[in-house]
This record gives structure tokens, sequence and C-alpha cells, in this order.
């Protein structure tokens, strides 16, 4: 049963995919008229997946403050981690002037510098990563209005948004959006610190009187209140809340397929392979849009069948999972355990694979290189 202990490492230890690489975007913005950049954060099983997978992007503004962006996206991966949310690309924004440039007035038109920097711009830098058109825009204070504001003229174009403690102009973006039948409130996210003088009070108290006057608004949307944290950790406290509720119908996608008891054994009989498939194709998606299994879904979904001995759904799982994700070499080191008892000759062709994958695309580290030798060994036992 090496796959399913294969899948209880990586659940539990996070083996394949949970780290980030970091890279800083220089380019030159149209929407400034200068040279701007953002850094942009890679999870790491980018780099075994196909075209076929998409990420979406979670643009997290304030990137010129370490105690706002970092925890922030310390709070993703850790939702990430225990598959709250689904990998993403993250897009720090870094406000250079940051009142001005969250300043702005009214709805209509073609939008301030700082939004048309956002639709425009970054987008056009993003396009080489493949996401899809899930996007989350997350901002706090200052830049909280400003993502408010962007949400809405957006009309679309932003999935959804945490606004932490907004304060600037924050009736007149309930107003609107109030009246906007097209906006989708459950997606729209508002939080507020605590009403003590030296907490979170000014912030509050606007906050306190736009839920007065909008109670129909704030009865549709996520929102939180936090009468214990300061304006500052507001967001500290709020963030894995928001990012359940957002994500909650995508973290339960693949919970009744193949569902197990307590011994890890399937409840009832499964449908065929091709039913059995078609409804994880049906489950996958983050959303209205389309999104494949993760790795980790995967394995998760393949060890269901394969503890209860149902090995050719388990097998067309991971081939699946070898489409989406072809330079993972742990997939087709799966498939030879898989097929070993009932295909020598596609066992052979797996196990050589993920010799060849492991090499071309693994560091040689101290992990990697005892994987290799355990390779080398079954290919020796088998004269191979």
């Amino acid at each position: 049963m090496r796959l399913l202990l294969t899948f209880i490492l990586l659940a539990c230890f996070g083996q394949v995919g949970h780290s980030l690489t970091t890279d800083t975007l220089h380019f030159n913005s149209d929407a400034f008229e200068a040279e701007r950049h953002v850094v942009l954060h890679i999870p790491d099983d980018y780099k075994y997946q196909s075209e076929s997978v998409q990420l979406p992007i979670i643009y997290v503004l304030d990137g010129q403050h370490e105690w706002f962006v970092n925890p922030t996206v310390n709070t993703i991966q850790y939702m990430k981690y225990v598959y709250e949310m689904p990998n993403a690309l993250i897009v720090e924004i870094p406000l250079y002037s940051r009142n001005k440039e969250c300043s702005f007035s009214g709805f209509e038109g073609e939008g301030n510098a700082l939004y048309r920097f956002i639709t425009s711009d970054i987008e056009g830098q993003l396009n080489q990563y493949h996401p899809n058109d899930y996007r989350l825009i997350i901002g706090h204070s200052f830049s909280a209005s400003f993502a408010l504001y962007a949400f809405t003229k957006g009309n679309g174009f932003f999935t959804s948004v945490i606004a932490h403690t907004p304060k600037d102009q924050l009736e007149a973006i309930v107003d609107h959006m109030s009246k906007n039948d097209e906006i989708l409130h459950e997606n729209v996210c508002i939080s507020a610190g605590s009403p003590d003088s030296d907490k979170d009070m000014h912030h509050r108290r606007t906050y306190d009187e736009v839920k007065l006057n909008y109670p129909d608004f704030f009865s549709k949307i996520h929102s939180i209140e936090s009468d214990y944290a300061t304006h500052n950790a507001t967001p500290i406290v709020s963030n894995p809340q928001f990012m359940s509720e957002l994500f909650y119908l995508f973290s339960r996608r693949f919970g009744a397929i193949a569902k197990v008891d307590l011994n890890y054994k399937l409840e009832e009989e499964p449908g065929t392979v091709e039913e059995e498939m078609e409804k994880i194709r049906t489950a996958s998606v983050l959303g209205p849009y389309y999104y494949p299994p993760e790795i980790g879904e995967y394995f998760g979904l393949a060890s269901r069948y394969s503890n209860s001995n149902y090995i050719q759904h388990a097998i067309k799982v991971i081939e699946q999972g070898i489409e989406d994700y072809p330079k993972l070499f742990d997939f087709h080191y799966e498939l030879f355990y898989l097929y070993i008892d009932s295909d020598s000759e596609k066992a052979k062709f797996h196990l050589l694979e993920a010799k060849r994958i492991l090499l071309e695309v693994e560091p040689q580290d101290e992990y990697t290189m005892g994987v290799l030798q355990d390779i080398n060994k079954e290919i020796l036992a088998r004269n191979w």
C-alpha cells in the first residue's frame, strides 16, 4: 500500500508542493507612466504542472508593509497546506504613495491609475504563468476601501474581495454595491476591529454606522467584528476565517467521491472507472472555473480506491494526474506499484519514467538520492 503511505506523508509533512518560489517583476507601467515592480509568489507545484492547470490569482495590496503582507501570505500558505484553499499565484503590490494611489472618485470612467495598473499592466505580466480567471484582492484600511472599489468597478473582473477595517468612502461604496444586482455579495468580506479608543475606534465607528444603515447588505456578505483586535491586528485574526468561507465549496469538492470509513475503506461500491472519473471532472471547479485536482488531491482520491482494491480506478486517477502534472516523478512511481502484479511492461515503463523525471526535475538532495537508490534497487532486482 505504498500509495496510501505516500498520501499520508504528503498530507502530514508536505513532501510535495507547499513551498513558494518568489520573484520580483520589474516592468514599465502604462497606468503610472513609470517603472514599477510587484513581488510574485509561485507555488512549488507549478514546476510540475502542464498548461491545463491554471492557477487563481491573489492580489495583496500594501506590499510595502511587511507586517501586513508576510502574515497574509503565510496564512494563504497554511490554508493551502490543509487544503482549505487552492494553490495560487500571490501578487504583492507595493504602494509608492499609498493615500494618493488608493484614492478614487466614483465608479465611472476607466478607473484610477492603481486600478488600471492591476487590471491591465500586472495582468499582462501574469499571462505567461497561465492564470485562470479567479481573482481575489485583499487590502487593509485605506487599501481596503480601494479593494472594495476595485471589486465593484471591475463588475466581475475580481471574483472576491477581503477588505480589512475600511473607512474611506465606505458608505458610498456599500450604497453602490447594494444597488448593483450583478454584485455577488457572498464574495465580499469586510472586517472591523475593536471599538476601544486604543484599538480601532474610528474605523469601527464608521463600520457600525454603515452596517446600521445597510442591514440587508451586511446580512448577505461575510463580516467579522473582532472586538479585541487593534486596527493592524484585525487582518491577522480575520484572514483565516474569511479564506475558509470564500473557499468552503472548494475545500469540499471531492468529499462526496469515494467516501471512506474510519478504516479508510470505501463506504459503498464505486461506479465504473469512467463513471468515477466523470464525477471527478464534474467536481473539478473553483467557483465558476474549471480547476483540476491538485497533486495531493490526486493521491488522496487514488488511495481511497486502491485501499479497497479498486486498482483500475486508482490507475486511471494517477494517469489523469500525469496529464496535469507531467513533470512529477511520484505519479509514475505509484503506477509502477499499481501495475507490478498485472502488467510488468507498463510497470517497467513507469519505473524508468520515474527515474528519468527524478534526475531531470528534482534537486539532487538527500531525499531524491534516497528515492533514486530505491528505484535502482527495483531495476536491478528485475533485471530491467
